[in-house]
Order: structure tokens, then C-alpha cells, then sequence
């Protein structure tokens, strides 16, 4: 009988905080997903983000770098649509966040 091994991808996007804010980190967790156009065997790519939170919940991106332009413009846009939980953030406090895309087989 022969056996049928089928590779495994796993698609997932890391986060760690300059901050120690982990209430704030699950919140942008939960709401960035793996971009679509990332999906590719070798994708291993990092966007560092520097934010900070108005009184209002809204995110204004201070800076952000990337290798792929599509990848910064995908974080910006999903960061901007975000509305953070009043008792998550203080206002004026600039955050600064490390995402870790990575696709890897198992």
C-alpha cells in the first residue's frame, strides 16, 4: 500500500511590543490577519510599526517599514480601520510593534 504524504502550510503572524502592553497586543492580533498575497512557500517577512492611539480609539501610524510596499499599505490600512478599547491604550504614548509574517511547512 502507498502512502500519500501531503505537506502542511502553516500561515501565521507574530507580534511582539516595545511596550509590554499584552491587552493591546491581543487586540491587533486578533485583527490583522495573514494577507492573501503573502501566501507564497518562502514568505518570511517582518513590518516594524511605530503608532500611536488618540482619546478616540483610532490608530495614527507615526512610521513603518517593510520590504514589500503592498505588506506596509495592508498593516497601515488594517491599523487605521482598527477602533482600540479605551482601557488598552493611553493616549499619546507612541507604540512600537514588530509583525512577523511567516509561511512554513510541517
Amino acid at each position: 500500500m502507498k502512502k500519500l504524504i501531503i505537506p502542511v502550510l502553516i500561515l501565521f503572524a507574530t507580534i511582539s511590543f516595545g511596550n509590554n502592553n499584552d491587552a493591546l497586543r491581543k487586540q491587533i492580533s486578533k485583527n490583522i490577519a495573514y494577507p492573501q498575497f503573502l501566501k507564497k512557500p518562502d514568505a518570511d517577512e517582518k513590518v516594524t510599526v511605530r503608532f500611536t492611539v488618540t482619546a478616540q480609539g483610532k490608530v495614527e501610524v507615526v512610521s513603518i517599514t517593510a520590504k514589500i510596499n503592498e505588506l506596509k499599505q495592508y498593516v497601515t490600512n488594517e491599523l487605521k480601520s482598527m477602533k482600540i478599547k479605551e482601557n488598552y491604550s493611553e493616549p499619546g504614548v507612541v507604540y512600537s510593534v514588530e509583525l512577523s509574517f511567516k509561511m512554513k511547512k510541517s
